[in-house]
């Protein structure tokens, strides 16, 4: 319960040695408190970033629903239909953010709500980083020269810890829905190792299997080019194919 705006909030604690002040960790929050100018119906708002009780913490608005990896658990694959409205709203949430600036760095099935309308809402810009206005990353990223975001869903360049770019959320928006269709990780490594060497010197591909016509699949497949000229050039791209 925030008691200064008294309303209810869902909180995220970053473990670890995080009382000692550090100028990173110092420089993490006020990057992260960056994101909180974010105002979209897909993107769930950071509403602060601060040290509480010693633990650094994000506070977001608390949404009435479950994840998108929780739905997928439930539910399997879904239909064709249902996949591409629910990523609709995503991609849209993501188009919004780098109009801004922001790249995610860590899409996933967990990190997508599905409230309580089924309206899916893109939260946890907890690592995103800051572009300038010319689309180069910030020099004040301090996750520069990282590895950043979760094995299975980091683009190759990511994976090779190049600078952060929006075409990155691109082709991790891709393999989410093809998780949606095909009802499976398109990248199941569960080695983090294995995972960014495939994701490195693979080309992913859709199941045969996947609830996904001719046209669907080939978005998909754009969608997760290991070449970044192959794939799409922004969110709002992938957005219009869809």
């Amino acid at each position: 319960h925030d008691e200064r705006l008294d309303r209810a909030v869902a909180l995220k604690l970053l473990h670890g040695d995080a009382a000692d002040g550090s100028q990173p960790l110092q420089q993490w929050l006020q990057e992260a408190r960056a994101t909180s100018r974010l105002a979209h119906p897909h993107i769930v708002p950071v509403f602060d970033a601060e040290l509480i009780d010693g633990l650094a913490c994000l506070a977001f608005e608390l949404v009435d629903g479950g994840t998108l990896a929780a739905l997928l658990r439930s539910r399997g694959r879904l239909p064709a239909r249902d996949a591409v409205e629910l990523m609709l709203g995503v991609v849209d949430g993501l188009r919004a953010a780098h109009a801004q600036g922001i790249v995610h760095r860590d899409l996933k099935p967990s990190n997508i709500l599905v409230d309580a309308g089924g309206r899916a809402r893109v939260m946890d810009f907890g690592i995103a980083a800051r572009l300038d206005g010319g689309g180069a990353p910030s020099d004040r990223d301090p996750l520069a020269g990282c590895i950043v975001g979760t094995p299975g869903y980091l683009s190759p360049e990511a994976a090779a810890a190049a600078a952060p770019s929006a075409q990155m959320d691109v082709f991790a928006a891709g393999l989410v829905l093809g998780e949606l269709l095909a009802g499976e990780r398109l990248l199941p490594e569960r080695d983090a190792r294995a995972a960014v060497r495939r994701v490195r010197d693979d080309d992913l591909l859709l199941p045969e299997d996947a609830d996904a016509d001719d046209r669907l699949r080939a978005i998909v497949q754009r969608a997760i080019a290991r070449d970044p000229a192959d794939r799409y050039d922004s969110a709002a791209s992938l957005r219009d194919a869809l």
